[in-house]
């Protein structure tokens, strides 16, 4: 009687350990690491969205590398998505951008943004031109 208890627990605890090394074994074998993200394409155009919330039509200027380029103008009370070609970010991927509403003589602009591929830009132009604000995402 006392051999087949015996018999009994040590069968069991074989059962146990080869239990517990298929559960664990099983967890770390599936194991792959996660895909990478696809690198963005440098030769892209970046996107820009101007939300132009005064009363005039706004004349969009972009400063790259010493040189300024008109872009686009976006009509009054209302927003445009404007393609930034890639040659303007090429070199030193940090760009100025100006608003100049049409039939006045001043103009706002932001401060230099660095823009890297796969990015776009908002930029919200106020009433109050001052209160403006910009974002790279």
């Amino acid at each position: 009687m006392l051999a087949t208890v015996t018999a009994m627990r040590h069968a069991g605890y074989a059962l146990a350990l080869g239990a517990s090394l298929a559960g664990g074994s099983a967890g770390c074998g599936g194991h792959h690491d996660p895909e990478p993200e696809p690198q963005p394409d440098p030769l892209a155009p970046t996107p820009l969205l101007v939300t132009n919330a005064t009363w005039l039509d706004v004349a969009i200027y972009v400063l790259h590398d010493g040189e300024m380029s008109r872009l686009s103008t976006v009509t009054a009370a209302s927003s445009a998505n404007v393609l930034i070609p890639p040659w303007m970010l090429q070199h030193s991927h940090a760009v100025r951008l100006f608003a100049h509403p049409v039939g006045t003589t001043g103009s706002i602009n932001t401060d230099f943004i660095h823009v890297l591929p796969g990015q776009f830009v908002e930029w919200r132009l106020e009433s109050n031109m001052e209160r403006s604000s910009v974002a790279v995402y």
